[in-house]
Formats: C-alpha cells, sequence, structure tokens
C-alpha cells in the first residue's frame, strides 16, 4: 500500500511537469496557433486534472511513470480512437465515478 502511495505521488509530479511545461510551450505560441489548439489543451487540463484525483494501482501507476509523457501519450491514443472531445470527459467521469462508489462502499463496510 505504501508503495502505490509513493508511485501515485510520482506520477502526480511528473504529470505537474508535463502539464507545466506544455503550459509553457503553449505560451510561446501565436493566436492563431493556440486557437488552433484549444481542444488540445482543454483535453490535457482534463486530464491532468482527472489523474491528480485518482488513486492508481501500484503497477498502473508504475507502467504509466515508466511511459512518461503521460498526458502526451493518452492524448494522442485517444485521438487516434476518436475519443477526443465530449467522449473522452465522459469516460473520464465514469471511471471516476465508478471509484467514488467502490470507495464509498469500503467507507460503509458494504465492500471488503
Amino acid at each position: 500500500m505504501e508503495n502505490q502511495k509513493i508511485l501515485n505521488e510520482r506520477l502526480r509530479e511528473m504529470v505537474n511537469r508535463e502539464q507545466e511545461a506544455f503550459r509553457q510551450d503553449v505560451l510561446i505560441k501565436c493566436p492563431e496557433e493556440i486557437y488552433s489548439m484549444a481542444q488540445e489543451i482543454a483535453v490535457k487540463e482534463e486530464l491532468a486534472a482527472f489523474i491528480k484525483n485518482t488513486e492508481f494501482s501500484a503497477q498502473a501507476a508504475d507502467a504509466m511513470l515508466k511511459a512518461g509523457n503521460v498526458l502526451q501519450n493518452i492524448y494522442i491514443e485517444a485521438d487516434s480512437r476518436g475519443l477526443i472531445g465530449e467522449k473522452i470527459l465522459i469516460r473520464a467521469v465514469s471511471i471516476y465515478e465508478k471509484l467514488l462508489v467502490k470507495e464509498e462502499r469500503k467507507r460503509s463496510g458494504m465492500e471488503r
């Protein structure tokens, strides 16, 4: 369990660094480039927020740490599957909702 916490914290730190580097890269672009990237910017912000508020298994967190560029990799994968936009956010909320329900059940003693 402790290893899971450490890996998740390292993952959050890595995502923070990636997100900040992406923001800095966006800031040096001209307005037209920023406008054309609006969807990517919004999706990566949502992904970063989701990752920061999610506890992944030690195995999943470790795999994401090893892969690196988490936001970019997820964005590319989602884009290649046609999931960018509304669908990816709905899926992220759905996953998060299931995690919250599971945690609530654990807290109330309904799930072991």
